[in-house]
Order: C-alpha cells, then sequence, then structure tokens
C-alpha cells in the first residue's frame, strides 16, 4: 500500500471513530428510556462521575479551555488561509473549532443537563475533540515533512 493510500484509510478510520462514539452514547441516552438496568448503571455512573472527576469545578475549567481551544484553532486557521496550505487541514482545523464550540454548548447546554447520560455526552465529545487534535496535529506534521521535502 502506498502512503497516501494508507493516510487515507487511517483518516476513514477516525472518522469512523469520531462517528461511533457520538452514536453510541445517544444510543445509550435511548435505552436508559427503555430499559431499566441501563438506567440503573448510567444513574449509578452519573453519581460517581458528579462526585469525581466531572464535579462543577471542573466542568467550569473543562469550558474554559474548549473556549480557549476554539480561539487557538481560530488563530491556526488564519494561519493556513495566509499561508496557503492545502484544504484538508483548513477542513480538519474547522472540524476542531466546531467540537471545541459542541464542548462548551454540551457543558452547558440544558437540554443535555437535563439528560441521565450527561456525564457520557461530556467525556465522549472530549474524547471526539482530543481525536480530532491529534488528526490536525498528525496532518500538519505530515504537510511539513512533505515541505520540507521539497525544500
Amino acid at each position: 500500500m502506498s502512503k497516501k493510500v494508507l493516510r487515507k484509510l487511517a483518516y476513514s478510520l477516525t472518522l469512523f471513530i469520531q462517528i461511533a462514539l457520538a452514536v453510541s452514547i445517544f444510543i445509550i441516552e435511548y435505552l436508559t428510556n427503555k430499559n431499566a438496568g441501563i438506567m440503573q448503571y448510567v444513574r449509578y455512573n452519573k453519581f460517581i462521575f458528579e462526585h469525581g472527576i466531572l464535579n462543577t469545578n471542573n466542568l467550569q475549567v473543562i469550558k474554559i479551555i474548549s473556549i480557549i481551544l476554539f480561539i487557538i484553532f481560530g488563530t491556526i486557521f488564519m494561519h493556513c488561509i495566509k499561508n496557503k496550505k492545502n484544504t484538508f487541514i483548513r477542513y480538519q482545523i474547522t472540524i476542531s473549532m466546531i467540537m471545541s464550540i459542541i464542548v462548551s454548548m454540551v457543558i452547558s447546554s440544558n437540554y443535555f443537563i437535563g439528560m441521565l447520560a450527561y456525564h457520557y455526552f461530556i467525556i465522549t465529545f472530549i474524547l471526539v475533540l482530543l481525536i480530532q487534535m491529534l488528526v490536525v496535529g498528525i496532518t500538519f506534521y505530515i504537510d511539513n515533512k512533505q515541505k520540507n521535502r521539497t525544500l
């Protein structure tokens, strides 16, 4: 396999993982309304998360970090437009900006707060954002590596 095909396969795999994570959490929320066992398990873990890592103070810190990431990705996006980077990098940065705003919205939206799987939504969207940040970093690394070869 060529490096280009391998790279496209890797990006497709990360996209599939991100979509699967997002869809699975909506399925868990749906099943909490249908199955009492899942509802008890999710309620118990919600209690654990609220008194552990995802308490109110940490949620505010995560929200601030996601807004800072949005600003950072915005400046990187402007830099990419100025330096005429390839379109794929711009799309990946745009997706990262959207995901950082979604993390902030999930934390503060009453729609998600009212759900039993609220903390799972937060964890899932943070994981999706981290995967997206990894994709952006790898894409920048590969792009700079290719640019250095041509010089």
